[in-house]
């Protein structure tokens, strides 16, 4: 009974590294790295450390593709495909891209946003505010002190004008007045 329990506490060690998912989740994790990171190198080499629980089609490895993936990446996504041949089919079919819209439904959706933006400014609040902006000006100064070790260069900052505007919106209508000094 020891025996087994250290096979099994063993075997979790050694193949701890490994992550099983569903397709579905490599997709996603995929096309969240893609949109953040662009290094080939580090998805592929996380990709090896994955273990799939479906068979990864070729369709979504041409999709992902489609969407940036890395010649390392799609590399690995190959190797990824034939380690899961037999597995059964994934629940979720391929990433799909859909078709641009037809010209009269473009029409129609640019109608309806433009109907939307006109509404919107009609039913906006009035309101009031005030934006203050400073600007600064930056210095270097040799620090000149009594101590008997120099810190070195002193950055200094000195204003150099303001700006201050009220905005407001009264029925539909923009009104702004500015004091710059």
């Amino acid at each position: 009974m020891i025996r087994v329990a250290v096979l099994i506490l063993f075997a979790g060690v050694v193949g701890g590294g490994e992550r099983s998912m569903t397709v579905s989740d490599l997709v996603e994790m995929l096309t969240a790295k893609l949109a953040v990171d662009q290094d080939d190198h580090r998805i592929a080499r996380e990709l090896e450390s994955i273990h799939l629980s479906e068979r990864l089609e070729e369709a979504t490895v041409d999709a992902l593709k489609r969407l940036g993936a890395g010649r390392q990446t799609i590399h690995q996504l190959q190797a990824l495909v034939r380690k899961a041949n037999r597995l059964p089919r994934p629940s979720l079919g391929a990433i799909s891209f859909d078709p641009a819209p037809a010209a009269a439904d473009r029409e129609a959706m640019s109608e309806a946003m433009r109907h939307y933006a006109s509404q919107y400014l009609r039913e906006m609040p009035n309101f009031l505010c005030t934006r203050e902006a400073r600007r600064f000006w930056r210095d270097l100064l040799w620090e000149h002190s009594d101590l008997p070790i120099s810190l070195g260069w002193e950055v200094l900052w000195y204003l150099r004008g303001s700006y201050t505007a009220e905005a407001a919106y009264v029925d539909g209508a923009d009104l702004l007045q500015a004091d710059s000094r």
